[in-house]
């Protein structure tokens, strides 16, 4: 049946041009003519430009197409497999952060921290800074002047900011987009929502803590207390 109305419209449109070529002055066939002209060069042109612009935005065009699809989820992160340069985690109970630099082992970090989980932050800062370079320092997040202070954890907005701002100051580095990772484990629902957000825009890879113990990670200092799995694989 789509066929049939192809065909028909197409014959419809034929004839009315041969229509339009015996009855119309030949001076208006002419004007006819030049304005199709300029049409295809007009067509040309934004051919040529957009050919243009996605040629050199080609990487952000293929990140705009891929957002829908959520690769790897559920996929097993295989540790020894990763090159984890850098983590952004956000922070309540130890436990899932603790987990995470111990067995992930990451270059860099940057945790998220509330009011009320501030003094947990402080105390992995503490622990593991001899390890792990941390994105704010502890005196950043002793006297709140750190951008991954979150004011409002209800607000998935403010933590896909944070997420973000961490994100590209890894980027600012030299850390490949590859080698950055976003936890979206611990914290509020809205902040796990906005963190996911954030790694999204940004093209890079966002993970899932899995409790092995009652669903908790009751020991962080045990690998097999914890699996992490991927949220989204954005390693390209």
């Amino acid at each position: 049946m789509t066929l049939l109305w192809i065909l028909l419209t197409a014959a419809g449109l034929f004839t009315a041009f041969i229509i339009i070529g015996v009855y119309l002055p030949a001076a208006w066939i002419a004007g006819l003519d030049n304005a199709g002209i300029v049409l295809g060069y007009l067509i040309t042109s934004l051919t040529v430009s957009a050919a243009g612009y996605g040629y050199f935005r080609k990487a952000a065009i293929k990140r705009w197409f891929q957002r829908p699809d959520f690769e790897g989820v559920g996929k097993d992160f295989e540790v020894r497999e990763e090159n984890v340069r850098a983590m952004v985690i956000p922070v309540s109970r130890r436990e899932q952060p603790e987990w995470i630099l111990r067995h992930l082992k990451p270059e860099a970090a940057s945790l998220l921290f509330t009011r009320m989980s501030r003094e947990t932050a402080l105390l992995l800062i503490r622990d593991f800074e001899d390890h792990v370079r941390f994105h704010p320092g502890m005196r950043e997040v002793e006297h709140g002047e750190s951008g991954c202070f979150i004011k409002d954890p209800d607000n998935p907005l403010e933590t896909k900011e944070a997420v973000t701002r961490c994100i590209r100051r890894f980027i600012a580095e030299g850390i490949s987009s590859a080698g950055i990772f976003v936890d979206a484990t611990g914290g509020k629902v809205p902040m796990s929502i906005g963190a996911f957000q954030a790694a999204e825009e940004q093209g890079v890879s966002s993970i899932y803590v899995i409790g092995t113990v009652e669903n908790k990670i009751k020991d962080p200092k045990k690998r097999e207390h914890g699996r992490p799995v991927f949220l989204s694989d954005r390693r390209g």
